[in-house]
């Protein structure tokens, strides 16, 4: 790596340090050429009470939020009180960081490694109830979801947002199946999950078994590097994927409909503004495009308030993160993932005014410029990545699915 050493950044060569000590332990561990990946072993099934826990914190979640959510609703229909429900979206969002810490205490000390996923629903939770109060606030909550207390709560508690008919004041009605075709998906997602988290495994020598295997054929070690974390991106799309799955199921159970949580980002997205406007986490995408993209595009234009609104997405994962993974999370270590983003945005956004550059940009297939897309966002992935690394994030999701112990021979 000396060529990479003198040319990359510092932060850079600071993050790819783990892989270039792993890759001489993996090397070293090595017998030769010709070395072929293969799973086996018995089957570790998911551990069902990561699912009890997470569902033990959802319940009483559930129950704030409706407590919560008829506040909010009797101070938005008077417009001398609304001004409250700014002090209340507050109190929303610091709750948990009293509330998390004593719920956690009363586990024994084995359950309290096992409550991290639950953990990251209820601040997701509360999260989505302070989103949903900024919006009330600003008068930018879908309008189906204010003309009655029971549209509202509907609203104000579901997982991912209901869908609503073009014409009229009630909630879309699923098309006949959609229950059960949303249920199929979860095995699946659970077996894709657990192939990746097998082949990224960490083993005895450090490096993963995909990592092995590509750095025994000669892959460079920072080209591992990235693959590592593009496959980590897919883990955490099918991973999120899979949770707003279960969380579809109740809303479409009472007959609601419900849209996509993600339109294949990784595989189909053509730009960096397509993947995050277009494709990746549409249900956070649709919160921060009504509290924080449309009220800042009236002051400053959409272009600066798409800039803007990956800062707002920055505190909103900051505020997940912190509280998912408590004190030990370096604040500060996701915003860096979102600048870059915003980054690459924005170098888009400059690049598109240049007629040549656009016209040649569209004249490529739709794959190459998919292959484009993953290959210039490689190379920041590992600063969203390494966060759910070093808080064992990736470790807890390979728990909730089939995996088997991968290793090359």
């Amino acid at each position: 790596l000396g060529s990479f050493k003198r040319e990359r950044p510092r932060c850079c060569r600071l993050a790819v340090a783990r892989v270039r000590q792993q890759s001489t332990a993996a090397l070293r561990a090595s017998t030769g050429q010709g070395r072929m990946l293969s799973c086996a072993g018995p089957i570790a099934w998911p551990e069902w009470r990561i699912f009890a826990l997470a569902l033990a914190v959802q319940v009483p979640c559930i129950v704030l939020q409706h407590v919560v959510g008829v506040l909010i609703y009797a101070l938005s229909r008077d417009r001398r009180l609304a001004v409250l429900i700014w002090p209340t979206a507050a109190l929303v969002s610091c709750v948990p960081f009293w509330l998390m810490p004593h719920a956690v205490a009363l586990l024994s000390g084995e359950l309290q490694g096992d409550a991290q996923f639950g953990i990251f629903v209820g601040a997701t939770a509360f999260s989505f109830a302070a989103f949903r109060a900024v919006e009330s606030a600003l008068g930018t909550t879908p309008a189906p979801a204010t003309v009655s207390l029971s549209a509202w709560l509907l609203y104000f508690t579901s997982s991912i947002d209901p869908k609503y008919t073009l014409v009229g004041i009630k909630p879309a009605v699923p098309p006949s199946g959609a229950l059960t075709q949303r249920a199929r998906r979860i095995p699946v997602r659970m077996v894709a999950l657990g192939v990746i988290a097998s082949l990224l495994s960490p083993q005895p020598h450090g490096a993963s078994p995909f990592g092995r295997e590509m750095l025994s054929i000669g892959v460079s070690d920072y080209l591992v590097f990235c693959l590592t974390h593009v496959i980590h991106s897919l883990e955490v799309w099918l991973f999120l994927a899979l949770c707003f799955d279960i969380g579809a199921l109740p809303l479409l159970a009472q007959g609601v409909d419900v849209g996509e949580a993600f339109l294949n980002p990784i595989l189909r997205s053509c730009s960096p503004k397509e993947l995050w406007g277009k494709r990746w986490n549409l249900q956070v995408n649709a919160l921060l495009r009504r509290t924080a993209f449309k009220p800042l595009a009236r002051f400053i234009g959409p272009a600066a308030a798409a800039i803007a609104t990956f800062g707002v997405s920055a505190i909103f994962h900051e505020y997940q993160f912190a509280l998912t993974f408590g004190p030990a999370y370096k604040v500060g270590r996701v915003s860096r993932f979102f600048g870059s983003m915003a980054g690459l945005c924005l170098v888009q956004t400059v690049c598109e005014r240049v007629g040549a550059l656009r016209s040649a940009a569209r004249a490529l297939p739709e794959t190459l410029q998919a292959v484009l897309n993953v290959s210039g966002l490689a190379p920041f992935a590992h600063l969203f990545m390494l966060i759910w690394v070093d808080h064992g994030m990736f470790a807890t999701v390979a728990r909730m699915v089939p995996t088997m112990n991968c290793a090359s021979r």
